[in-house]
């Protein structure tokens, strides 16, 4: 098993100029090669599972679920940091 590296731990500047510390005391790591994503206006929900069925063509596949994780969604203004974070390393500079 590889070893557990801990997380950064520089100090973030969130919302409204709000220190944010990382703690990973508690985290765990999970394998999944299967993903469900569903949500609602109160709460997104994404399930992650392993499929351990490899062979192709069966009528009946069963999913081992692992972990669920409930996200729920904050005002517009709460997602702005990271929606700047997210356009700042996704944008291109090649042109089309």
């Amino acid at each position: 098993m590889a070893e557990r590296k801990p997380a950064q731990t520089g100090d973030v500047k969130g919302m409204e100029g709000t220190k944010i510390k990382w703690d990973d005391s508690n985290m765990k790591s999970s394998y999944a090669n299967v993903c469900n994503v569903t949500s609602t206006r109160e709460e997104v929900v994404m399930l992650f599972g392993i499929n351990q069925a490899w062979n192709r063509g069966q009528k009946e596949v069963t999913i081992q679920l692992t972990d669920r994780i409930i996200i729920i969604p904050t005002p517009l203004s709460a997602w702005r940091p990271c929606s700047k974070a997210w356009s700042r390393n996704t944008r291109s500079d090649s042109v089309s």
